[in-house]
């Protein structure tokens, strides 16, 4: 992802392992945002008609995204945990491939609206 840290960019999910939500639900937004050399988030905004009723017609999801996982800091209890080993194998998967994890709903998993400053991306991406 190009994105500053800190940034948020307005993305399209039909080319990530989420990408079932633009065809299962109604997409309103999806951005990406930059919170480590090798962490990015992605949040899905949605509909949801059963919480429609409720006044909070949003569902948040977010995903954590990990791009070059030798640099995390937890790398080598993940190796560990996985029972294997760091080498020249493990290395090369690791660079072919990015880890998407989804986090728990948080405490915005349920909104009225989407947030201002989400819809400025968005807008701006499809104005763009």
């Amino acid at each position: 992802m190009k994105a500053q840290q800190g940034e948020q960019v307005s993305i399209g999910v039909e080319k990530t392992p989420a990408s079932r939500l633009a065809t299962e639900a109604r997409l309103v937004a999806a951005v990406a945002e930059r919170r480590s050399d090798y962490e990015v988030t992605i949040t899905i905004y949605r509909e949801d008609a059963a919480d429609a009723a409720r006044g909070k017609r949003i569902n948040v999801d977010r995903y954590m995204v990990w791009e070059r996982i030798p640099n995390h800091l937890d790398f080598m209890k993940m190796v560990n945990t996985a029972s294997t080993e760091d080498n020249a194998n493990m290395r090369g998967f690791l660079e072919e491939y990015v880890f998407m994890v989804k986090e728990p709903p948080g405490p915005d998993h349920r909104l009225a609206e989407v947030p201002l400053r989400v819809g400025a991306v968005v807008r701006t991406r499809r104005n763009g």
